[in-house]
């Protein structure tokens, strides 16, 4: 018979109490669909990894899933992750990130020296240098268009991250 208080069971735990603590909070705005069901996913997939589910874990993970349509930079992240647990270090929420993208659930890209987190669909950034904002054109054409060039170009298999920089003060950025 297994021991209630094993490490495991006691880390299964906390990751639920986290989870449920903070399933139903509000989340940031414009956070389109990246919660409950998605950090559960998430959480699965680091349990079928190996990997050990901490409150630190848990608790940034939720973070990152609930705001990565904003792309977020690490330091926004680490801010958020500290309000709720104060001795959060920032290697612990690098490592964190890190295993994320390891793990295929985000990528990282930087701009002007910041890293921010992205989702790991295919899709082009359009990053607006006079207002900062970087908005996903999903659209699927144009994703199509720039792999079909990369490939006519010699590059066999284009997982891009795409970030096209412009100024959008006078555009309209939906």
């Amino acid at each position: 018979m297994k021991n209630p208080l094993a490490p495991e069971t006691v880390s299964r735990n906390k990751y639920i109490a986290i989870v449920y603590q903070f399933q139903y909070a509000d989340s940031s705005p414009g956070v389109e669909g990246m919660q409950g069901e998605s950090v559960d996913k998430a959480i699965r997939v680091l349990e079928k990894l190996g990997h050990r589910l901490t409150p630190q874990r848990v608790l940034v993970t939720k973070i990152i899933l609930e705001n990565v349509k904003n792309h977020p930079t690490f330091k926004e992240i680490h801010k958020l992750a500290s309000e709720n647990l104060p001795r959060l270090g920032v290697s612990t929420t690098y490592t964190i990130m890190k295993m994320l993208e390891e793990a295929g659930l985000i990528r990282t890209f930087e701009i002007d020296g910041e890293t921010h987190i992205d989702s790991p669909e295919p899709h082009v950034n359009l990053y607006c240098e006079d207002t900062g904002k970087i908005i996903d054109l999903d659209e699927p054409e144009i994703l199509e268009t720039l792999i079909n060039t990369l490939r006519q170009k010699g590059v066999n298999d284009p997982a891009p991250i795409v970030i096209i920089k412009a100024r959008c003060n006078n555009t309209s950025t939906n």
